[in-house]
């Protein structure tokens, strides 16, 4: 029974993170063309679209993203739930993944991280780490450096591969999982860009200068840490 609300929770987080990913982006610094934020319930489209009848309309990748978005947040909050139970700590993961998932979604489709979503994070994260006893600070310090560090570097010797956005991102994640665990989180950010990369060179003709979105693969790695540190 508590499996089954958690997926449902997980569920309906889902829903909600496919309609704020066209809502958020009405805080960033910059004006933005965005269509006005609307309910998509990707699961049921994709199932209803399974049902026999005439004239039934295609899926589309908006929509088989939509169901995807739905079907992880939901197997994220089961998983947590089995390992921690319905404790503070289950919901500071699920909360956790639910924002990175949000941060994945608006860089994909719009090409910004927004200082409004991150700016805060640090401070929560920092908070977080505060109050909770026996803290290895060091950790956290060179985590968060090395996160900011290393993406800093890359775009100041790579300008236009990396905006600010990603760079404050991985210094968050950095901050998060603290030192070594960002290096798990940062080694699986750069196999899984380095292999989108490859598939879309090769596949899809893209050059090496097309700009690609880089938050999705910093949250998938922070996403997997989060789950292996689980």
């Amino acid at each position: 029974m508590t499996l089954a609300l958690c997926a449902l929770a997980g569920l309906a987080t889902g829903i909600l993170l496919n309609w704020a990913k066209d809502y958020m982006p009405r805080w960033a610094t910059r004006r933005m063309v965005m269509p006005s934020p609307r309910w998509q319930f990707g699961l049921g489209g994709v199932l209803v679209s399974w049902l026999p009848r005439p004239n039934r309309s295609p899926l589309t990748p908006a929509l088989w993203l939509a169901a995807g978005v739905e079907g992880v947040t939901a197997a994220l909050f089961v998983y947590f739930a089995m390992r921690l139970g319905l404790s503070s700590d289950w919901w500071i993961q699920v909360a956790m993944v639910s924002f990175l998932i949000l941060v994945a979604l608006i860089d994909l489709k719009y090409r910004v991280v927004l200082n409004v979503m991150v700016l805060p994070a640090l401070v929560v994260v920092l908070w977080m780490h505060w109050v909770t006893p026996g803290t290895n600070w060091l950790a956290i310090f060179i985590g968060g450096c090395f996160g900011g560090g290393i993406f800093g570097a890359v775009a100041l010797l790579r300008p236009g591969e990396l905006g600010a956005g990603d760079v404050k991102l991985a210094a968050l994640i950095g901050l998060g999982l603290g030192f070594p665990n960002v290096l798990g989180a940062l080694l699986i950010a750069v196999l899984a860009g380095g292999l989108a990369v490859f598939l879309l060179v090769t596949k899809r003709g893209a050059n090496l200068k097309s700009h690609m979105p880089y938050a999705p693969f910093l949250s998938l790695g922070a996403i997997v840490m989060l789950v292996y540190l689980r």
